[in-house]
């Protein structure tokens, strides 16, 4: 195999989840990986590390060693040592997406990152044809669950409202209206290739109130925790969740001069239909970051 990937893969253990790497290149061949990727600590290009290496198979896994970080405008920074370890991959051959599972190593300090990458090249115009096709008929939900674990370990309070301490009360209230009102339509389009960027964008804001209400879980378990939470904390996962809900999500790429006119006009209609959608769980969501906040 040497097949090119590219996309972003998550750090499940990482609180903040603006950090992502986002892999411009990957290229799997039988016994290395070439890699070229960003690590995006947060907004801003102040705040992007560039990794580019060869991963060298080893025993059933691929390690570049003693890779060095580079600031995102080219400059050499002290992020150096880092050992990158691909400790599994599994390609499937139907859907042309790769499994990626590894860490990254630096110093004493360990980070697990894991995602889907989708193929970026194809052998010929006729397997980009049956890819599209067999895209067109996938369960955006199951990817979901087989792409990524740390999707199906997202967390949330159960527990009825009137049994929580009063102090967490709003917050949890605001986290389920956006919830129940992301489910519907998660429902609805789930099977629907078009609308894969909102089911992404819904993704993350779930993300975020996934690890704002396990921190709420942990405190109660832990209340000496409780004024780290209000002063710091707190804020920091409001800030996190605004800046996700102004990420609005691209549209489905589309040639519109390989349309007709019947068809120009249909894709137009879905755009406004995922924009309208977007509106509105960004309303909703921001009910949610104004009660984070204590606004209201």
């Amino acid at each position: 195999m040497n097949t090119k990937f590219s996309g972003d893969l998550d750090f499940p253990d990482l609180d903040d989840v603006r950090q992502k790497l986002i892999v411009s290149e990957l290229i799997l061949r039988e016994e290395e990986i070439a890699f070229s990727m960003k690590w995006s600590y947060a907004s801003g290009n102040s705040d992007i590390w560039l990794f580019d290496g060869i991963a060298v198979k080893k025993e059933g896994i691929f390690i570049a060693e003693n890779i060095i970080g580079k600031k995102y405008h080219g400059s050499s920074g002290d992020d150096d040592g880092n050992t990158i370890i691909f400790k599994e991959l599994k390609f499937d051959h139907e859907y042309g997406d790769l499994d990626v599972f590894g860490t990254i190593k630096y110093k004493a300090q360990v980070f697990d990152f894991e995602g889907l990458l989708e193929q970026s090249d194809f052998s010929s115009p006729a397997i980009q044809n049956r890819m599209e096709e067999t895209r067109k008929k996938r369960n955006l939900d199951a990817s979901f669950a087989r792409g990524s674990r740390r999707n199906n370990r997202l967390f949330f309070i159960t527990t009825e409202l009137e049994q929580l301490p009063i102090y967490f009360k709003s917050y949890i209230k605001e986290n389920r209206i956006f919830l129940a009102e992301a489910k519907k339509y998660e429902d609805v389009l789930g099977k629907l290739n078009l609308a894969k960027n909102i089911l992404h964008w819904v993704q993350d804001c779930k993300k975020c109130i996934s690890y704002f209400e396990k921190k709420i879980n942990d405190i109660q378990d832990n209340p000496e925790k409780l004024h780290v939470f209000f002063d710091d904390e707190k804020l920091d996962f409001a800030n996190q969740l605004k800046e996700i809900l102004d990420q609005e999500p691209d549209t489905y790429i589309m040639d519109f001069d390989l349309l007709d006119q019947e068809q120009q006009e249909y894709f137009k209609d879905t755009e406004t239909y995922f924009q309208n959608i977007y509106i509105k769980l960004r309303s909703i969501g921001y009910e949610v970051y104004h009660a984070w906040i204590d606004a209201k």
